[in-house]
């Protein structure tokens, strides 16, 4: 059996839009900064973009430097039941400390928008922090 040359051509286009569709349909964005430069005045101010760790790309460093949602939301005190796990609120938090200290994590080795997440699976242990370590 012989198929044209465009009868594949157009097989091929198909097979990709629909897989294309299917897979945007799929993605949970991990990263969201919706905050305005109005915002960053209650989130701790805006953050530096100059003295940058190594690695930290520039463009990507989030406007604000605390986090929506603050400290204490979900974890009030020391935590220690897990190394990691997602907010009712949708982001993702870890321990970093030996007696239950937790912070959020954000993106771009702890510089970029605050990871977000719809189950604990969409956070993990090696995120990195966004901001202090504490209770």
């Amino acid at each position: 059996m012989q198929l044209s040359a465009s009868f594949i051509l157009i097989l091929a286009s198909l097979t990709t839009i629909t897989l294309g569709a299917t897979l945007s349909d799929l993605a949970v964005p991990r990263t969201a900064d919706s905050s305005n430069d109005d915002d960053c005045a209650t989130l701790g101010g805006p953050m530096p973009k100059s003295n940058l760790p190594d690695g930290v790309i520039t463009n990507d460093v989030r406007k604000c430097v605390g986090h929506p949602l603050g400290k204490g939301v979900d974890a009030q005190a020391c935590w220690t039941a897990s190394p990691y796990g997602c907010s009712s609120d949708g982001y993702c938090w870890k321990v970093c400390g030996n007696n239950g200290e937790w912070c959020w994590t954000a993106a771009n080795k702890g510089q970029g928008a605050w990871l977000r997440c719809s189950t604990y699976t969409d956070c993990h242990a090696t995120d990195s922090c966004g901001g202090t370590c504490s209770c």
